[in-house]
C-alpha cells in the first residue's frame, strides 16, 4: 500500500474562501481596446497617470471599469505595481517593437486554454481576472 503524495500547499496570502474566476478571451479583448480608446480620449498622459494610479491595484483603467483585476499566480494576490510594471511596460510596450507583437499575443491568447494569458502574462507570472465585488483589492491600498 503506497501512500498518496501530499497536495502542495496553496500559495502565500492565497485565501481559500475567495475562489476567481479568470477572464474570458472576449472581454479581454475589450479590456484591451476601451484602454486604446481611453488612451485616445485623454490624449494618452491623462491615460498614462490615471493608470499609474490604478496599477497599484492591480487594475489598468479599462480593467477597473469593466470589474477586472490582474493576478499574480504564484503568489495568489493582486498584482502590485512592480508587477504591472513588468506586465505593461516591458511586456505591452518595450517588446511591441518586435513585428506583429500584438497578433503573436492575441494568437496566444487564443491558444492558451489553461489560465488565458498571453505573453505579457507570461513575462510576468499573471492572469486577468473578473472582479465584481473587488475582492482581490489589495491591502495596502
Amino acid at each position: 500500500m503506497t501512500d498518496a503524495p501530499p497536495a502542495p500547499a496553496p500559495p502565500p496570502n492565497f485565501s481559500q474562501s475567495a475562489p476567481y474566476e479568470l477572464t474570458d478571451k472576449g472581454r479581454r479583448f475589450l479590456a484591451l481596446l476601451l484602454d486604446g480608446l481611453l488612451a485616445i480620449v485623454t490624449l494618452g498622459i491623462g491615460w498614462i497617470i490615471w493608470s499609474v494610479i490604478l496599477w497599484q491595484q492591480g487594475q489598468s483603467p479599462a480593467k477597473s471599469i469593466m470589474k477586472m483585476r490582474v493576478l499574480k499566480l504564484d503568489a495568489g494576490r493582486a498584482a502590485n505595481m512592480g508587477d504591472m510594471v513588468m506586465r505593461v511596460l516591458v511586456g505591452m510596450w518595450v517588446l511591441s517593437i518586435v513585428p506583429l507583437w500584438y497578433v503573436i499575443n492575441g494568437v496566444v491568447l487564443l491558444m492558451d486554454q489553461d489560465k488565458y494569458q498571453c505573453l505579457w502574462d507570461k513575462l510576468a507570472g499573471t492572469t486577468v481576472i473578473d472582479d465584481p465585488d473587488g475582492r482581490w483589492k489589495p491591502a495596502a491600498v
